[in-house]
Protein backbone atom coordinates (compact mmCIF):
# COMPACT_ATOMS: atom_id res chain seq x y z
CA UNK A 1 0.00 0.00 0.00
CA UNK A 2 1.42 3.48 -0.63
CA UNK A 3 0.49 5.57 1.88
CA UNK A 4 0.64 8.85 0.13
CA UNK A 5 -1.42 7.35 -2.59
CA UNK A 6 -4.42 6.72 -0.03
CA UNK A 7 -3.77 10.21 1.88
CA UNK A 8 -4.28 11.65 -1.71
CA UNK A 9 -7.91 9.39 -2.30
CA UNK A 10 -8.72 10.37 1.05
CA UNK A 11 -8.46 14.48 0.62
CA UNK A 12 -10.23 14.17 -2.58
CA UNK A 13 -13.02 12.09 -1.07
CA UNK A 14 -13.11 14.91 1.74
CA UNK A 15 -13.61 17.04 -1.48
CA UNK A 16 -16.57 15.93 -2.04
CA UNK A 17 -17.63 16.03 1.43
CA UNK A 18 -16.10 13.37 3.47
CA UNK A 19 -16.51 13.69 6.91
CA UNK A 20 -14.68 10.24 8.51
CA UNK A 21 -11.14 9.52 9.05
CA UNK A 22 -8.72 8.36 7.30
CA UNK A 23 -8.97 4.74 9.08
CA UNK A 24 -12.79 4.96 8.20
CA UNK A 25 -12.07 5.40 4.40
CA UNK A 26 -10.04 2.58 4.42
CA UNK A 27 -12.94 0.55 5.84
CA UNK A 28 -15.13 1.95 3.45
CA UNK A 29 -12.85 1.48 0.27
CA UNK A 30 -12.52 -1.98 1.20
CA UNK A 31 -16.20 -2.72 2.30
CA UNK A 32 -18.23 -0.46 -0.46
CA UNK A 33 -17.66 -1.12 -4.01
CA UNK A 34 -19.67 1.94 -5.10
CA UNK A 35 -17.64 4.11 -3.03
CA UNK A 36 -13.95 2.42 -4.24
CA UNK A 37 -15.65 2.90 -8.05
CA UNK A 38 -16.03 6.32 -7.08
CA UNK A 39 -12.42 6.88 -5.53
CA UNK A 40 -10.58 5.34 -8.67
CA UNK A 41 -13.13 7.70 -10.64
CA UNK A 42 -12.03 10.98 -8.78
CA UNK A 43 -8.36 9.45 -9.25
CA UNK A 44 -8.88 8.91 -13.03
CA UNK A 45 -9.93 12.50 -13.22
CA UNK A 46 -7.14 14.12 -11.71
CA UNK A 47 -4.53 12.02 -14.28
CA UNK A 48 -4.56 8.83 -12.63
CA UNK A 49 -4.23 6.35 -16.18
CA UNK A 50 -3.40 2.73 -14.60
CA UNK A 51 -6.16 0.08 -14.71
CA UNK A 52 -8.47 -0.55 -11.61
CA UNK A 53 -6.81 -3.32 -10.44
CA UNK A 54 -3.40 -1.34 -10.19
CA UNK A 55 -5.46 1.40 -8.25
CA UNK A 56 -6.70 -1.51 -5.67
CA UNK A 57 -3.61 -2.31 -5.12
CA UNK A 58 -1.69 0.72 -4.47
CA UNK A 59 -4.11 1.70 -1.57
CA UNK A 60 -4.04 -1.75 -0.61
CA UNK A 61 -7.92 -2.33 -1.26
CA UNK A 62 -9.26 -5.88 -1.05
CA UNK A 63 -11.10 -6.19 -3.82
CA UNK A 64 -14.48 -8.76 -3.64
CA UNK A 65 -15.53 -8.45 -7.12
CA UNK A 66 -14.26 -7.56 -10.82
CA UNK A 67 -16.83 -4.43 -10.51
CA UNK A 68 -15.88 -2.49 -13.09
CA UNK A 69 -15.55 1.50 -12.82
CA UNK A 70 -19.03 3.01 -13.55
CA UNK A 71 -20.14 6.39 -14.23
CA UNK A 72 -20.98 7.57 -10.78
CA UNK A 73 -22.09 11.20 -9.97
CA UNK A 74 -21.98 12.00 -6.01
CA UNK A 75 -22.27 15.60 -5.58
CA UNK A 76 -22.09 15.47 -1.51
CA UNK A 77 -20.92 12.96 0.23
CA UNK A 78 -22.47 12.29 3.49
CA UNK A 79 -21.32 12.31 6.71
CA UNK A 80 -18.65 9.00 7.31
CA UNK A 81 -20.84 6.83 4.63
CA UNK A 82 -21.00 8.15 0.75
CA UNK A 83 -25.00 8.93 -0.20
CA UNK A 84 -26.92 5.99 -1.40
CA UNK A 85 -26.99 7.70 -4.99
CA UNK A 86 -23.68 6.41 -5.77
Amino acid sequence: MDEKALQYAYELFQADGYTGSVDDFKNLLNTNPDAFNYSFQLFQTDGYQDSIEDFATLLGVKKKDNTEVTNVSVPDVGENQPTSSI
